[in-house]
């Protein structure tokens, strides 16, 4: 069982609307992310009704301080789905952020997504304020969360490892053991710059593919998620059969062997222990993980 996530930077969804349900169903998205949907707060309404699949909903949160940027997520909703998703934002002065948060009875992560506009004459933030910035919120989610994962267009060329910015950025996720999943392009121009990013401990994502779905000069990116649960793993103990015993042959070596030796706690005890090996049987018993231990023999 699997939860699907994609993430596209759409350059405006507004004359797109098609396309982006299109890609939802086809691929059979539980989790549409979308940066740079360049919906806004009022008057959108119907482009955000036929952007939205049947039996979906969209939370868009666009920008609110100019044109442009934004962030929407498109999912099943609650009463056609297994998971409940909550969703919200967050204020940062150098970049975008919307959380969606997945919950089902065995599983639960929380998604980032995450957009950075390039430096501009509006957008005046240096590489070393989004850093600061962007460490902050990677901290809190490394405290709050066992399962998470970041999303978007970071604006980094990542397939540029010797480059100064990409260096430092690289450096702030191997700070918080985290890992970039994307090693190829991800834009028109040869560039990566969509990421997913999770910790090293993660073991709950898989199957991820960038696809050039030729709507936007930023390709899809798509992962899925484990939500089943961890198997039972069986295990072989050791149990001891104390009933073998024989209870007089036994005390009669014991105090036998104490003469020969020093009156020493650890002594005494590793003979304890020789003593009772020779005389009880040793049973192999294979379980389930999580069952009981029986001594009988």
């Amino acid at each position: 069982m699997h939860f699907r996530i994609a993430y596209l930077n759409t350059h405006s969804s507004r004359n797109k609307t098609d396309d982006v349900q299109d890609l939802v169903k086809e691929h059979n998205i539980d989790l549409m992310c979308i940066t740079e949907s360049w919906l806004r707060e009022q008057g959108d309404e119907p482009i955000i009704a036929a952007i939205t699949p049947p039996g979906y909903t969209v939370k868009s949160y666009p920008r609110k301080d100019r044109t442009g940027g934004g962030i929407a997520f498109i999912f099943p909703s609650n009463d056609s789905s297994n998971y409940v998703i909550n969703t919200s934002t967050s204020t940062h002065e150098s970049f975008e952020a919307a959380s969606a948060n997945l919950q089902s009875s065995s599983f639960s992560c929380h998604i980032l997504c995450v957009y950075r506009p390039p430096r501009s004459k509006k957008n005046c933030a240096t590489n070393e304020f989004f850093l600061n910035e962007f460490r902050d919120v990677v901290q809190t989610l490394r405290k709050k969360y066992t399962r998470f994962m970041i999303v978007g267009d970071l604006n980094f060329h990542i397939d540029v490892p010797s480059a100064p910015e990409t260096k430092k950025f690289i450096s702030l996720l191997n700070e918080f053991e985290l890992q970039q999943k994307i090693h190829v392009p991800t834009h028109k121009d040869g560039h990566t710059l969509d990421l997913i990013i999770t910790p090293l401990s993660d073991n709950y994502t898989k199957n991820i593919t960038v696809i050039d779905k030729t709507i936007s000069d930023h390709y899809l990116l798509s992962v899925d998620l484990n939500t089943q649960k961890p198997s039972k793993t069986k295990r072989t103990v050791t149990s001891r059969n104390w009933k073998m015993l024989e209870p007089s042959k036994f005390s009669t070596e014991f105090h036998e062997a104490l003469k020969t030796l020093n009156n020493t706690r650890r002594l005494v005890l590793e003979l304890f222990f020789e003593l009772s090996l020779l005389y009880s049987l040793l049973r192999l018993s294979t379980i389930a993980g999580g069952d009981s231990i029986s001594c009988e023999p």
